[in-house]
């Protein structure tokens, strides 16, 4: 029975506000803090020397499991309510991909792997686009661009355009980002390839990729806490030849046998031999 202010940035207040007529969003900036409420939560992921925020460690409990802990709340992956219904953007089947983030450590660093799968996904006949933010980003001197073969669908657009586009997709294909969880929210099956992050860390999906061979999970080591000013997060092996090695190892093939059980996809593929046995006829 508490009337609930949630203070947050105006791109959120302008995509989800309608939907929750029971909170009173207030916009960052203006950082309204209530002297007589009965109880002010600071909801985030913290830097280390503001531990005593959090009641659990988030690397155990994974982003939105510490945000529940902070709050009270039984754990239990929820989804964000979307404005969802667009309508279909163009006849063809496609699946939305990213490929970029904010550190090479969440990047798929198998060399030249996105465009092999890409051409996969084109056997098949679908359009594959990517929707990251930006096309080009810049790492300790190394330059990370989408890759060629995909459909440059990047840009500063609102994220309901992105939502427009993954609520069509067949499938999304993305990194631990903040992408990913954008299309788990339109109910779009996700393939997340990760390394760096252990799967208690996002949402549950069945098409998660990690090569448990090699190493992999440091995120959630609550030893290594990530350090968002280093320009290649490694904390175990960098600057040896190990460094990154999570996703180096994530193989192609790896990344088409999750895709093959994706029932959308399997539709596709049936019908493209379908389609193909009666082109033979």
């Amino acid at each position: 029975g508490a009337d609930v202010c949630c203070v947050c940035g105006e791109w959120m207040i302008r995509l989800v506000g309608n939907l929750y007529p029971g909170i009173n969003f207030v916009p960052n900036a203006e950082k309204v803090m209530l002297a007589d409420s009965y109880a002010n939560y600071f909801c985030g992921i913290f830097e280390a020397e503001r531990k005593s925020w959090r009641p659990v460690d988030h690397q155990y409990l994974g982003m939105q499991g510490a945000v529940e802990a902070i709050l009270g709340l039984d754990p239990q992956p929820v989804k964000c309510r979307l404005p969802l219904g667009s309508k279909r953007p163009f006849p063809d089947p496609f699946v939305c991909i990213s490929t970029m983030a904010t550190n090479p450590g969440k990047y798929w660093n198998y060399p030249d792997g996105w465009n092999e799968i890409i051409r996969f996904l084109r056997s098949f006949g679908y359009r594959v686009l990517d929707i990251d933010r930006e096309n080009r980003l810049n790492f300790a001197g190394k330059t990370y661009r989408i890759p060629e073969e995909a459909e440059d669908f990047t840009g500063p657009f609102p994220l309901q355009d992105r939502i427009d586009l993954l609520e069509h997709a067949d499938f999304f294909i993305g990194l631990p980002s903040g992408l990913s969880w954008l299309a788990w929210n339109t109910n779009t099956p996700v393939v997340m390839l990760s390394g760096f992050t252990m799967p208690n860390c996002e949402f549950p999906t069945p098409y998660r990729v990690t090569n448990h061979l090699f190493c992999h999970g440091c995120w959630n080591d609550s030893s290594c806490f990530f350090d968002q000013k280093v320009p290649v997060w490694c904390p175990r092996h960098a600057g040896t030849p190990r460094e990154i090695e999570c996703t180096r190892a994530i193989t192609p093939k790896m990344v088409r046998e999750t895709i093959f059980k994706i029932p959308a996809f399997q539709r596709r593929a049936a019908a493209v031999a379908a389609a193909s046995i009666q082109e033979e006829k």
